[in-house]
C-alpha cells in the first residue's frame, strides 16, 4: 500500500524517509527566513530559487510549506 508523505514525516525515525539533504534544506529556509525578518522587520512573501542551487527541488517544495510563493532565478537564492 502506498502512503504519502508530508514534511512533518521528514523527522519521523523511519528506515526510509529520514533524509540529511531535506533536513538541511529545511533548516536552510529556516535561517533565510530568520534573517531576512532580522533585516527587513517584517516576513517574506517569495523565495527565489538559483539555478545554481544544490538542492534546488527541495527548497522550491519546503518553500510553500513556509507560504511562500517560490521561483526559479539565474541570480543567487534569496527571499523578497
Amino acid at each position: 500500500m502506498f502512503k504519502t508523505m508530508v514534511i512533518g514525516d521528514l523527522f519521523e525515525e523511519t528506515e526510509d524517509w529520514v533524509n540529511d539533504e531535506e533536513a538541511l534544506t529545511f533548516t536552510h529556509i529556516e535561517d533565510l527566513i530568520r534573517e531576512f525578518i532580522i533585516n527587513n522587520n517584517r516576513r517574506p512573501t517569495k523565495l527565489y530559487v538559483s539555478d545554481n542551487e544544490e538542492y534546488q527541488s527541495y527548497l522550491l517544495w519546503f518553500g510553500k510549506s513556509f507560504n511562500l510563493e517560490t521561483e526559479k532565478t539565474k541570480k543567487v537564492t534569496y527571499l523578497e
